[in-house]
């Protein structure tokens, strides 16, 4: 897994347990709260798209 993955899943992993706990930490449940959960998921779309190569070139 190269740099720029383990970033994503380290980001991922950290937003999304924000996302779930600091609501029933603080009692917040209003929209602002439920609208930072897209952050997790742009992290995890950036994790699923990223490649895992080396190199994106190919080599002729």
């Amino acid at each position: 897994m190269n740099k720029k993955r383990k970033i994503y899943l380290f980001l991922l992993i950290i937003t999304a347990l924000a996302f779930f706990i600091l609501p029933q930490i603080t009692g917040n449940y209003d929209i602002k709260t439920r609208s930072f959960g897209i952050i997790p998921f742009v992290f995890f779309v950036l994790f699923i798209f990223s490649s895992d190569k080396k190199s994106d070139r190919r080599k002729h």
